[in-house]
Parts: C-alpha cells; sequence; structure tokens
C-alpha cells in the first residue's frame, strides 16, 4: 500500500455518486482484495518499472507498448473516455494519444521531476503533450511545474474514515489526566529516507530525561528486500540506546483510528515529501504533529500553531521539539485542536470533489 494508492480508493470513495472508478494495477501486484473494495473493477495489464539497467530499458519498451494496448482494449469494453494517470512518469496515456485515443486523459505529478534528471524532463513533456489537464498534488509540486505549466491544484481533503474521533476539548482533558499517554506515532513505509531511524535516534536523545516517552511505528516494507534490510537496522538502533525497550513496530493498518487515539504527538521526518497523506491524517485526527521542512508537509503544518517543521536530517533539532511537546502537553493538545481546523478549512472534500470534477470533465455536482 503507497500513499498513492490510497488517495486514489479516497478518490473513488469521493466520486462514487458521480462515476465508476476502475484501477489499473500491474499484473503480478500483491494488493488483497480487501484494500480494493472502492473500486467498481480492478483490472491488470503488464506494467513494469524503468531503472538504471541495460535489461530494464530493454524490457520496458515492449512492455509499455503491450500495456497500453491491453489499456485500450479494456477501456473500449467499458466504454470509458476518461484515463487519470497516478504519475507523470506513466507513459500510458502518450502511448494511447499514438494509438489515436481522443478522450480526456489526465496527470496527476505526486512527485519531484527533477529528481529524475533528464529522464524526468522526457516524462513530463511527453505527459505534458498526452494530457488534457496537468494536476499538481500540492503548492510545492505547481512551484517546481513553474507559471507556465498551467497545473491544476487538488489537495488530497482529510479522510474521516482513517481519523481518530479525539476532539479538542476530549484531547485536553486526556492530557491533564496525568495518566496520558506519551507516545509518538510514526506512520508511513518503513523505506529509507522517510526518516524512520532518525525519530529513534531522537527519542535516544531525550529518552534519560523522559522515561515516559515512548514511540511507535506504523508501516510495513512493500515487499522490497532493501526495505527489510532498512527496517532491520532502525530495529537494532531501536535496541541499542537508551530508549530501548520504549520503541514499538506494528506492521501497516487500514484502520489507524485506534493508533491516532492512543497517540500524543505525530512525527514525520522526511527527506522529501510532495504532500504526505500521513500528516495530513495525522493533523486531522487532531494530534501535534512535528514534521520536515521537506515539501509538501510545509503546507499542512503551521509551524508553532498546529505543531513544529524541523530541517531534514536535524536529529537535535526534532529531539528538542519532542521535549517541548512532552514538557508543555495542554499546548500540545492545543496543536492539535488547531490542526483539526486548519485541515478543514484547507483540505476540504468540496474542494476536492470540485477540482476532480472539473479536471475530470464530469460537469457540476449531481450533473
Amino acid at each position: 500500500m503507497t500513499g498513492a494508492l490510497v488517495a486514489a480508493a479516497q478518490q473513488a470513495r469521493l466520486l462514487a455518486v458521480d462515476a465508476d472508478t476502475i484501477l489499473v494495477l500491474p499484473r503480478g501486484h500483491a494488493i488483497e482484495a480487501q484494500r480494493l473494495t472502492d473500486f467498481a473493477e480492478v483490472i491488470t495489464v503488464p506494467i513494469v518499472p524503468l531503472r538504471k539497467s541495460v535489461r530494464s530499458i530493454l524490457a520496458y519498451l515492449p512492455a509499455l507498448v503491450t500495456g497500453s494496448l491491453a489499456l485500450r482494449r479494456e477501456m473500449r469494453r467499458l466504454g470509458c473516455e476518461r484515463l487519470q494517470l497516478n504519475d507523470f512518469y506513466l507513459l500510458h496515456g502518450t502511448m494511447l494519444r499514438l494509438m489515436g485515443f481522443r478522450g480526456r486523459i489526465v496527470t496527476l505529478v505526486r512527485i519531484d521531476p527533477s529528481r529524475f534528471g533528464l529522464a524526468g524532463r522526457i516524462w513530463l513533456a511527453a505527459a505534458r503533450w498526452a494530457s488534457t489537464e496537468m494536476v499538481a498534488v500540492s503548492r510545492f509540486i505547481q512551484s517546481i511545474l513553474g507559471p507556465d505549466s498551467r497545473a491544476r491544484l487538488i489537495y488530497a481533503h482529510s479522510d474521516p474514515s482513517a481519523r481518530g474521533k479525539a476532539t479538542s476539548g476530549s484531547a485536553s482533558r486526556t492530557f491533564l489526566s496525568g495518566s496520558a499517554s506519551r507516545t509518538f506515532l510514526f506512520v508511513g513505509n518503513i523505506i529509507e529516507g522517510k526518516g524512520q531511524d532518525l525519530a529513534v535516534r531522537a527519542l535516544h536523545h531525550i529518552a534519560e530525561a523522559y522515561p515516559a516517552a515512548r514511540l511507535r511505528f506504523v508501516g510495513g516494507d512493500m515487499g522490497l528486500e532493501k526495505n527489510r534490510l532498512f527496517r532491520q537496522r532502525v530495529e537494532r538502533l531501536a535496541a541499542e540506546g537508551p530508549a530501548a525497550g520504549r520503541i514499538e513496530f506494528a506492521e501497516a493498518a487500514s484502520d489507524l483510528r485506534p493508533h491516532y487515539r492512543e497517540a500524543f504527538a505525530a512525527l514525520n521526518f522526511s527527506e522529501s515529501e510532495s504532500f504526505s497523506l500521513t500528516c495530513l491524517e495525522a493533523s486531522a485526527a487532531g494530534l501535534a504533529l512535528i514534521a520536515t521542512r521537506c515539501g509538501g508537509p510545509e503546507e499542512i503544518v503551521k509551524d508553532g500553531v498546529t505543531g513544529f517543521l524541523v530541517p531534514v536530517g536535524d536529529v537535535a533539532t526534532m529531539a528538542e521539539r519532542m521535549a517541548w511537546l512532552l514538557d508543555h502537553p495542554e499546548r500540545a493538545a492545543q496543536m492539535g485542536a488547531a490542526a483539526q481546523v486548519l485541515v478543514a478549512e484547507r483540505f476540504s472534500k468540496i474542494q476536492a470533489l470540485a477540482g476532480f470534477r472539473s479536471a475530470l470533465g464530469l460537469g457540476p455536482p449531481g450533473a
């Protein structure tokens, strides 16, 4: 489960009254059926990633052509004249245009194209040529695309089904009770660059001064060996410092509400985020959030009001902000309440619905 797939399911629920959303996945995917129930149908086509190897490059073009032909056949079977691409590097929209497809193509840009160098510029140019609409998932991405891109901004909306049930009042009463949790919650797939190792180091830094402080990770390895190895390194790091025994690893969960309800505050220490659904949902759940200044989180966290923004990789500042929240639990609760208000105003369901309806050419609500 990736953030992009979570966002796709959220969008399918958002548009359920007006449209059936058909999800296209690579053949051989390992996503459980119960995670795909928001989609009217799931189809599979050949999709292979492009990596920096001769073997990958040789396999990519044939798979792209085969996958695009299969996708076109399925779209004809379904009578579908709208295609939304999960990100700009998926060239199936370009191939469909070359095959004569004249329907609507909407391309989302979820990842910073500049990270891919020349390949990113080529993919982005192809996506712009093929697409009816380009959609940026954050102002951060929109600014990277430039003022001439005319990319539409559509924020993900906060999803009540994923929230905890804490309100500002109940959170304050909990923190003042004397038996409150002091668990920092870090939700996200365990991948190098996401910052789980930094969170462990930060907790070790303050562990002796704050013996009640704990840390909980919730996330999976996406079935990739490199992620399993990274998790093992983080687990070893967790067991080798002053906070040993106070750091737990929970598997990825479709229902995060129990974790939100038990948490004191949330963390996100990524190197780079184009947006961040995990930051959005933690804020929507009423948690103060400490996140890195790495792009998208800067649009979700109001520094000093709904949480704190810290420099990427700065473990000392991360630890300092965690200690501050532990010293000021009432302010942490107030920050969580302010976060809920900000999310409701800035990332509303109504705004997201209007944006996607317009981009996809679905007309006004109820049409």
